[in-house]
Protein backbone atom coordinates (compact mmCIF):
# COMPACT_ATOMS: atom_id res chain seq x y z
CA UNK A 1 0.00 0.00 0.00
CA UNK A 2 2.85 2.15 -1.11
CA UNK A 3 1.86 6.01 -2.14
CA UNK A 4 2.42 7.07 -5.30
CA UNK A 5 4.49 9.95 -5.90
CA UNK A 6 2.92 12.81 -3.48
CA UNK A 7 -0.51 11.78 -3.67
CA UNK A 8 -3.56 10.50 -1.32
CA UNK A 9 -3.27 7.46 0.12
CA UNK A 10 -6.19 5.29 -1.02
CA UNK A 11 -8.60 3.56 0.92
CA UNK A 12 -6.28 4.37 4.66
CA UNK A 13 -7.78 1.76 7.06
CA UNK A 14 -5.45 2.91 9.82
CA UNK A 15 -8.06 2.85 12.66
CA UNK A 16 -8.76 -0.75 12.46
CA UNK A 17 -6.75 -2.57 14.97
CA UNK A 18 -3.63 -0.76 15.16
CA UNK A 19 -2.40 -1.72 18.88
CA UNK A 20 -1.27 -4.95 17.22
CA UNK A 21 1.05 -3.22 14.51
CA UNK A 22 2.56 -0.73 17.14
CA UNK A 23 6.52 -2.56 18.70
CA UNK A 24 6.82 -1.17 21.67
CA UNK A 25 10.25 -1.27 23.48
CA UNK A 26 9.32 -1.12 27.35
CA UNK A 27 12.35 -3.87 27.03
CA UNK A 28 14.96 -1.62 26.71
CA UNK A 29 15.91 -0.85 29.89
CA UNK A 30 15.50 -4.18 31.15
CA UNK A 31 17.73 -5.18 27.72
CA UNK A 32 20.14 -2.49 28.69
CA UNK A 33 21.18 -4.17 32.17
CA UNK A 34 21.30 -7.52 30.49
CA UNK A 35 23.83 -6.38 27.91
CA UNK A 36 25.97 -5.13 30.73
CA UNK A 37 26.25 -7.80 32.71
CA UNK A 38 26.78 -10.00 29.80
CA UNK A 39 29.64 -7.52 28.65
CA UNK A 40 31.04 -7.67 32.27
CA UNK A 41 30.67 -11.52 32.51
CA UNK A 42 32.68 -12.13 28.79
CA UNK A 43 35.39 -9.69 29.84
CA UNK A 44 37.54 -11.75 31.92
CA UNK A 45 38.02 -14.48 28.98
CA UNK A 46 37.51 -11.48 26.27
CA UNK A 47 41.11 -9.83 26.85
CA UNK A 48 43.50 -10.09 29.75
CA UNK A 49 43.80 -6.63 30.43
CA UNK A 50 40.18 -5.93 31.94
CA UNK A 51 40.49 -8.02 34.72
CA UNK A 52 40.26 -5.71 37.14
CA UNK A 53 36.38 -5.08 35.89
CA UNK A 54 37.04 -2.61 33.44
CA UNK A 55 35.22 -2.95 30.65
CA UNK A 56 35.35 0.28 28.68
CA UNK A 57 37.77 0.32 25.19
CA UNK A 58 41.30 0.67 26.02
CA UNK A 59 43.36 2.61 23.32
CA UNK A 60 46.41 1.41 22.46
CA UNK A 61 47.91 4.76 21.04
CA UNK A 62 49.35 8.19 22.65
CA UNK A 63 46.69 10.74 23.10
CA UNK A 64 48.18 13.72 20.99
CA UNK A 65 47.74 17.65 22.31
CA UNK A 66 48.49 20.83 20.85
CA UNK A 67 49.45 22.18 24.00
Amino acid sequence: MAPSRNGMILKPHFHKDWQQRVDTWFNQPARKIRRRKARKWHAPSASPWTQGGETNPRSHCRPTCSA
